[in-house]
């Protein structure tokens, strides 16, 4: 358990596509959308539905790496991280894959907007 300072390893039952996404982080703790796109050949639209379910279990959280051009970036949540909680996450709009969660495709796309802009004013 963690009171011996070692993490408890947890279980997951995803998509294949969510459990590709995830494994590609075993390479490396950081991965843009645009390079996840790139090596699956799924759409960024496709990765950030199916990034969510992971951003929803803190298993990874969103980045922007200023260094290309305000990128949106995906790393690895340290176990131990401070900063996050158990509480229900603020990002329910990602898809994972529930029906009821359909409604959040124009979150998705007002965010991508919000994110193009961004990038441009520090353009």
């Amino acid at each position: 358990d963690e009171s011996d300072g070692e993490p408890t390893p947890k279980t997951f039952t995803c998509s294949p596509l969510q459990a590709t996404l995830i494994s590609h982080f075993e390479d490396q703790e950081q991965w843009s959308l645009a390079d996840l796109a790139n090596e699956t050949g799924v759409s960024e639209d496709s990765i950030m539905k199916k990034m969510g379910y992971w951003l929803n279990h803190h298993v990874v959280r969103v980045a922007l790496n200023r260094g290309e051009h305000n990128a949106l970036v995906y790393e690895l949540v340290a176990s131990t991280d401070p900063k996050i909680s158990d509480t229900p996450s603020c990002l329910d709009y990602y898809e994972d894959d529930r029906p009821e969660r359909e409604s959040g495709n124009d979150m998705i796309i007002y965010e991508k907007h919000i994110i193009e802009m961004l990038s441009s004013v520090g353009a």
